[in-house]
């Protein structure tokens, strides 16, 4: 009898402990899982710091601003500006630096060569289904070194340059725009351009414009279209401006434009605020707050390349 009752108190024993076991193994399984992911997840981000350069971020963006400065069609300094400007862009992003095929175009018809579209080709060929990122390399006439734009510049030359030998799925093509600061009716003839060759060959399933990368906080995408790919993958990345507010307030704004012409365009920047701002140099940025967003910009762009 006391044999018996040994052995149903091992079967008892054996009941609770098992489960307990289980619950236990299959707590530290998911427990190793999230941490292995999460390891991953933090060595991507140091590939992808490593890939973007900071010196380059801020050589960049002070050769613009405190070299160059103003970059536009109103003054035969500024028209110098815009030519310095786009002569460094092709040497960065070119055969003897990075590569890449660049191609420049008239922005209107009878333009003068100070100010052409600058088309970057990442892959070389063609893929059904590519990528577009537009950043504007001309100045407001109003403001005296256009600090703002030079950010937007300086971040979208690094991402470019992070993508040289990477494998990708989509091509990616770079797009500077002489004239994303101008009048109405010069923005809307130069886009219209661009959008001819945004559509020549292939479906651009995401259009990204990048815009001011100077302010504190996060990078805003702000697109009139919610369901557009880069609102869904990158949604740990930026924060999603909520009613397209930019978009909607201001129809001149190249992603809006866009837009109306049929283009998945969204709008990336950041958004200032005179609170936060308040004692800081924005022609003196933190290098390492232009070179996260390049990585966040990075980041999201192989995502929408693999369709994650």
């Amino acid at each position: 009898m006391s044999r018996q009752a040994g052995r149903f108190s091992g079967v008892k024993l054996l009941i609770i402990l098992v489960p307990a076991w289980l619950l236990l193994s299959g707590a530290v399984a998911v427990w190793l899982h999230f941490r292995a992911e999460k390891n991953q997840i933090v060595k991507i981000e140091h590939a992808y710091q490593k890939s973007v350069n900071a010196k380059s971020i801020a050589d960049d963006f002070s050769k613009i601003v405190d070299v160059i400065g103003p970059r536009h069609l109103a003054s035969p300094a500024a028209i110098e500006g815009l030519k310095r400007v786009a002569s460094m862009i092709e040497g960065a992003l070119g055969a003897s630096n990075m590569g890449y095929e660049v191609r420049k175009f008239p922005c209107v018809d009878g333009a003068s060569d100070a100010s052409p579209l600058i088309a970057v080709d990442v892959m070389r060929r063609k893929t059904v289904e590519e990528i577009w990122v537009l950043c504007s390399y001309d100045s407001p006439l109003d403001i005296a070194h256009g600090a703002d734009s030079a950010s937007s510049i300086a971040v979208t030359l690094a991402v470019a340059q992070a993508m040289v030998g990477r494998e990708l799925t989509r091509n990616v093509h770079f797009l500077f725009l002489p004239m994303g600061n101008a009048d109405a009716q010069s923005r809307m003839a130069m886009l219209a351009k661009a959008h001819r060759l945004i559509t020549k060959d292939a479906n651009a399933t995401q259009v990204l414009v990048v815009g001011s990368m100077l302010h504190p906080g996060d990078i805003q995408v702000i697109s009139r279209d919610a369901n557009q790919p880069v609102v869904s993958r990158a949604d740990d990345l930026f924060a999603v401006a909520e009613n397209a507010e930019i978009c909607m307030q201001d129809d001149a704004e190249v992603s809006s434009q866009l837009h109306e012409m049929g283009l998945p365009a969204a709008l990336l920047l950041t958004i200032g605020n005179k609170d936060e701002e308040a004692g800081s140099d924005l022609n003196n940025p933190s290098v390492w707050q232009l070179q996260q967003r390049a990585v966040s910009i990075l980041q999201v762009i192989e995502r929408l390349v693999e369709n994650k």
